[in-house]
């Protein structure tokens, strides 16, 4: 690691966007997507299980509108005895799930102009992340809930953004090669 990396919360590196609590009455069987946690695969989405509504009432939810390479983070779920439906569970949007509307107990990253976006979802797939989450998360036995606020006071080591564009190309790479 290079030593002119800079201390920088997440927060002051990110936009974001915590999902829309949808009303069950609004899903149908099809028409445009909702994306749930539960839609969510270790790094994905899986768009055949999504629920729909009507996609002339999608256009009033622009606002939650997913993009491909978007990074979110499930902000409730299980704890780690639960693996596949873990708090803190972050995923990258691909392009099946592009213009997916983003439902509750979700927040959509998007990394602004000193952060590499494809950077920011390696960053957050770390284990040293997913530790942080669980360490910070609150709730019952069965249920755990993530702060926007802890999300976005977790401190990250910022290199140039060239070194965030090697990084991410590397880690893609052998993503696609694993694939």
């Amino acid at each position: 690691m290079s030593t002119n990396w800079t201390p920088e919360k997440l927060g002051k590196l990110v936009s974001h966007r915590k999902g829309f609590i949808f009303k069950s009455s609004d899903f149908q069987p099809s028409g445009h997507p909702i994306v749930r946690v539960s839609d969510f695969t270790d790094r994905s989405i899986d768009v055949s299980e999504c629920n729909y509504m009507a996609a002339t009432n999608a256009k009033n939810y622009s606002d939650y509108a997913l993009l491909e390479g978007d990074v979110v983070i499930a902000t409730v779920g299980s704890w780690p005895t639960n693996p596949a439906s873990i708090v803190g569970k972050t995923i990258c949007v691909p392009s099946e799930a592009e213009a997916a509307l983003l439902n509750q107990n979700a927040v959509r990253l998007r990394a602004l102009d000193r952060l590499n976006q494809r950077y920011l979802f390696y960053l957050l797939k770390t284990q040293e992340f997913q530790n942080y989450i669980v360490n910070k998360a609150q709730g019952s036995a069965n249920q755990a809930s993530i702060t926007l606020a802890d999300i976005f006071a977790y401190d990250v080591l910022l290199p140039s953004k060239t070194e965030q564009e090697d990084i991410a190309n590397l880690l893609g790479s052998l993503d696609d090669k694993i694939v």
